[in-house]
């Protein structure tokens, strides 16, 4: 069974080094439970970063993708699937950073995150965009 171990929107997700035994490291910049631009529409960049686990890797040979849909449900950015590398492909999960640059946001609302596998959704998050006030 394929799941999401976590996802999270941030600034930006920078890479740290690796451990010992060879695990990469990063570190999330600035994560976010809500975006305040100051102007709507407009274009956003801001990065991605989750967990995914599996029991098999044959379950995600196709690759997990994200999937960004706006408040009415339209897919405002579909990303190539990502795969496992082959080192990650011989545990039982991977985790993933993507830099979303310059997403046209039309409207105010909950925008959907989401991480697919084989076209089905392993999980999402919400993430409500609200234009800054004149003062903030």
């Amino acid at each position: 069974m394929v799941e999401l171990a976590f996802l999270v929107v941030c600034d930006a997700v920078e890479p740290k080094g690796t451990t010992a035994d060879g695990r990469s490291q990063v570190a999330l910049l600035n994560p976010m439970v809500e975006m305040r631009p100051k102007y709507l529409p407009g274009q956003f960049s801001f990065a991605v970063s989750g967990g995914v686990r599996f029991d098999s890797p044959d379950e995600v040979s196709d690759g997990i993708q994200l999937v960004i849909r706006d408040p009415a449900g339209n897919a405002v950015s579909n990303a190539p699937p990502m795969k496992p590398t082959e080192q990650q492909a011989q545990g039982t999960g991977f985790m993933f950073g993507v830099m979303v640059v310059n997403l046209l946001l039309q409207v105010e609302g909950r925008y959907r995150v989401s991480v697919e596998a084989d076209g089905k959704e392993i999980g999402s998050l919400d993430i409500p965009i609200r234009k800054a006030d004149d003062d903030s």
